[in-house]
C-alpha cells in the first residue's frame, strides 16, 4: 500500500507554459492513501508475415507503448475525509496530471526512477463498484465501500 498524490497542471501539454483548462480540484493537490498501484510497460511489434519463407513470421521489437498506471483503491462512504466527486472531477478534467509519491517502497536504490517520483500523466477512465464487508466481530455487513480503479497512462 502506498500514497500518492496527483495534482492538475490545466495544461494541454507538459511543454505548456500556461494553464489553459480548468483544474481539478483548483489546481490543489490530492492525496490517494493506502492505495494499490501498477506501473506496465507494453512492447511495440511488428509481427509481418513472410509467408514465402518457411512459413515464418518476422517479429520486430519498434518501440513501446506509453507506460501505463493503475491505482486501486477504496473509499469510506461514512469518512467525509475522501470527497468523491473530486476524484471524478480529476477523471474529467482535461489537463496533464502530475502524480507523485515513492511509488514502489519496497526498491530502496537512489537511482530508482520511482524512488520520489513526479509522473506526467493523463487520465484514462475511473470506475467504481460497491463493496460489501462482513464485520466479523459484529457479524454484521457493512456496505459503505466504494472500490475505485483509475487508469492513468504516462506523457512526456
Amino acid at each position: 500500500m502506498v500514497d500518492v498524490t496527483i495534482t492538475d497542471t490545466g495544461k494541454r501539454r507538459v511543454s505548456d507554459s500556461t494553464a489553459t483548462e480548468t483544474k481539478a480540484n483548483n489546481g490543489n493537490p490530492f492525496t490517494l492513501c493506502g492505495v494499490s498501484l501498477s506501473y506496465g510497460i507494453n512492447t511495440l511489434l511488428n509481427n509481418t508475415p513472410y509467408l514465402a519463407y518457411w512459413n515464418y513470421n518476422e517479429v520486430d521489437k519498434t518501440g513501446f507503448e506509453n507506460p501505463t498506471i493503475t491505482i486501486t483503491g477504496y473509499i469510506d462512504m461514512n469518512d467525509n475525509k475522501f470527497d468523491i466527486m473530486t476524484l471524478i472531477e480529476f477523471a474529467k478534467s482535461k489537463g496533464v496530471k502530475i502524480l507523485t509519491g515513492d511509488f514502489f517502497s519496497a526498491i530502496t536504490e537512489s537511482t530508482s526512477p520511482f524512488k520520489d517520483s513526479t509522473i506526467y500523466v493523463r487520465v484514462v477512465s475511473l470506475q467504481f463498484s460497491q463493496q460489501t464487508l462482513r464485520e466479523y466481530a459484529t457479524g454484521k455487513y457493512e456496505d459503505n465501500l466504494i472500490e475505485y480503479n483509475l487508469s492513468l497512462v504516462q506523457t512526456g
